[in-house]
């Protein structure tokens, strides 16, 4: 029950220089936050908004000091950083997670400590007390902590910071009974200090501290005098937290002084809210209690019941707190190798240090040689004349050895970019050769074993004239499908062999799309869709006309394969300045934006099957972009997903015509 008791200081510290409710306070900073610009402000908005949520909102909490972490670090407001960091701490320390609330405090010390901001220090010093005195259980080292923080908040004259150090000792004194009458000094200080801060959290959190010693000391009256103050204080100050807290305290008070009913109750008027609040360890407690009352009572039953309960969460915590322990071990492993890898660093670059003067000596007694050796050369001209052509004759040596080096790194350079280069020519003709495997393996295979089987059935006489009708247009869609994809196979296998050649010529658009809406009358058929057009007789463009007739048949075989049942194609032109705008509209599926982003990808073949199964071979598209592009115009599409597409494309008018 004690570790509740110091993270009440989580909920209340530095948060007294706001006297409203804290519903009141958080609509003031919200309404501050809405029109604060980028700057410290919006840090400190943001630290106090931190500071309310933390009781009744965590997961609030936790999202505003993210934001403001990340705000005062783009800004250099370490100071916000430092606070913020801290209260990071605290979102993880009331959740449980000690290893995590470490790491943010620390962190937090060592920036407050490189930036000498000693009310980062001191707050930094109370979480890490309070984190290791009641999560870990390491009182000593919390009591250290503790302890700085009173001395900086004494040395600033902070009364509110040395009213929150004082209460955190007068636990540490109580809870490992050193100096019971100690801890009673401190409380009376940190209550009259609370008292002038007109903050209910914090005088409560002051009284309960009081009310722990006493009942340390086994004044149990006091006790319970000290803990129904604390209660009624969290009560005005609307914190169902500290109220079961309290609650429970009160209730083990109880059970001590033997009034186990007024105990009973006590610990059932908490059984809700602390359910309410997902408090495991607070739960735990309750069931104890329970189960210690009903013991007294003598009622057996219910006290194996609750016995059993807080045996259940006891395991489950205790696994917890053991997992959390064990990766705070590894946490301080790590940080003691990276230590020792900073200071292998650092002797390594003091070493280098040594060798650099070492080189310095050195070249100072080389020059030395040097001007005695040429002092020796000017006094004997003879000799020095001798050296020179030697001198002059290495040089020429080694500018020569250069000169094949550097002519030997660009044939190396240049026979490198030529194997790259034949690697990915190569790259590109196995993923031609492994498409068009593909392609032959499925999607040529399927119909022509289709037509093998009807044809296996009429060799055969299986099948009557009658029924033979009934598959001829199934038949002629398939072998249409197989004429359309072995064109765009060929195309697309001569595309990415040789290139696609354009024969621009005159090209008569309207008779064009009148031929392709015969040739696919029957297939549209098959499926009730209606394909109508609505182009004038006299539009002509100036394009190859055997890449034309292949991009409107991949559009329009695609816009019948996308189209449902009793669906309506349109394909309608208008001239725009030197091009003629040709689209072909469907009511078909339409398309994702995330289809639209790859639709015209080259190196993405996407084969999609239609309303009715249809296949494809993914190529259509691609081979329409090349086309387009090769008769000097452009392709693009509009479409809305459930609601149909529009595909355009452009082609240079023929100007003999207009």
């Amino acid at each position: 029950m004690q570790k509740y008791f110091l993270l009440v200081f989580c909920m209340i510290f530095l948060s007294c220089a706001l006297f409203a409710q804290p519903n009141e306070r958080i609509d003031i900073l919200e309404n501050l936050l809405k029109n604060a610009k980028e700057d410290s402000n919006k840090v400190l908005i943001m630290y106090q908004l931190a500071w309310n949520y933390l009781s009744s909102k965590p997961e609030k909490m936790k999202e505003y000091t993210l934001k403001g972490i990340a705000l005062a670090h783009q800004i250099r407001f370490y100071h916000g950083e430092v606070l913020l960091l801290n209260r990071l701490g605290d979102y993880y320390s009331h959740a449980g997670n000690y290893p995590k609330a470490i790491e943010y405090s620390t962190q937090s010390l060592k920036l407050a400590e490189a930036t000498k901001d000693s009310i980062g220090i001191a707050d930094a010093h109370v979480l890490l007390g309070i984190i290791h005195q009641e999560g870990l259980k390491n009182k000593e080292l919390a009591m250290r902590h503790h302890i700085e923080a009173l001395k900086i908040y004494e040395k600033q004259k902070n009364k509110n910071g040395v009213a929150a150090a004082l209460n955190l000792l007068a636990r540490f004194y109580s809870s490992t009974k050193r100096d019971l009458p100690l801890a009673l000094q401190y409380t009376e200080k940190s209550i009259t200090i609370a008292r002038g801060t007109h903050n209910e959290d914090f005088l409560a959190w002051c009284l309960t501290t009081r009310g722990s010693v006493y009942n340390d000391a086994a004044n149990f009256d006091s006790a319970l005098f000290y803990f129904q103050k604390a209660t009624q204080a969290y009560q005005r100050a609307k914190d169902k937290t500290n109220v079961a807290i309290n609650g429970l305290l009160i209730g083990n008070v109880y059970l001590k002084q033997g009034k186990f009913s007024q105990a009973l109750q006590s610990y059932w008027q908490q059984l809700y809210p602390i359910k309410e609040l997902k408090a495991n360890a607070m739960l735990r407690d309750a069931y104890k209690g329970l189960a210690e009352v009903y013991a007294a009572q003598k009622r057996y039953d219910s006290a194996y019941l609750y016995h059993f309960w807080y045996t259940q969460l006891k395991d489950s915590i205790s696994n917890e707190e053991t997992a959390q322990k064990v990766a705070i071990v590894q946490s301080r492993y790590e940080e003691e190798k990276k230590e020792a890898k900073i200071a292998l660093l650092e002797k390594e670059k003091e070493i280098a240090k040594d060798e650099k003067q070492h080189y310095i000596v050195g070249f100072a007694g080389f020059a030395l040689l040097v001007l005695f050796v040429l002092f020796f050369i000017v006094r004997n001209n003879q000799q020095k004349q001798k050296v020179n052509r030697l001198l002059q004759e290495k040089n020429e040596e080694i500018a020569t050895q250069n000169e094949e080096l550097l002519q030997a790194k660009e044939e190396i350079t240049v026979q490198r970019d030529m194997l790259e280069e034949q690697n990915k020519q190569l790259k590109e003709v196995n993923d031609t050769k492994n498409k068009l495997f593909s392609i032959v393996s499925h999607d040529l295979r399927s119909p022509i074993n289709r037509l093998k089987g009807i044809l296996s059935l009429v060799v055969h006489d299986a099948i009557s004239e009658a029924e033979l009708k009934m598959y001829f247009a199934n038949l002629y869609g398939n072998i249409n499908s197989l004429h359309d994809t072995l064109d765009n196979l060929l195309q697309w296998a001569y595309s990415q062999m040789e290139g696609i050649k354009s024969t621009p010529q005159k090209v008569d658009i309207h008779q064009l799309i009148e031929n392709h809406i015969i040739l696919f009358s029957e297939i549209a058929k098959a499926k009730q869709i209606a394909i109508s057009q609505q182009v004038p007789s006299d539009l002509y463009a100036f394009a190859d006309e055997h890449q034309v007739r292949l991009i409107l048949r991949n559009l329009i075989h695609n816009a019948i394969k996308f189209t449902p049942l009793q669906g309506q194609i349109t394909i309608f032109t208008k001239q725009i300045e030197e091009f003629v705008e040709i689209a072909v509209k469907d009511t078909g599926v339409g398309m994702s934006k995330e289809q639209l982003a790859n639709l015209f990808q080259t190196k993405l073949y996407q084969s999609t099957q239609g309303t009715q199964g249809e296949k494809g071979t993914g190529l259509g598209l691609i081979l329409c972009k090349e086309m387009v592009e090769k008769n000097g115009g452009s392709i693009w599409v509009e479409s809305t997903e459930g609601k149909g597409s529009i595909f355009y494309f452009t082609l240079p008018i023929d100007r003999a015509n207009h």
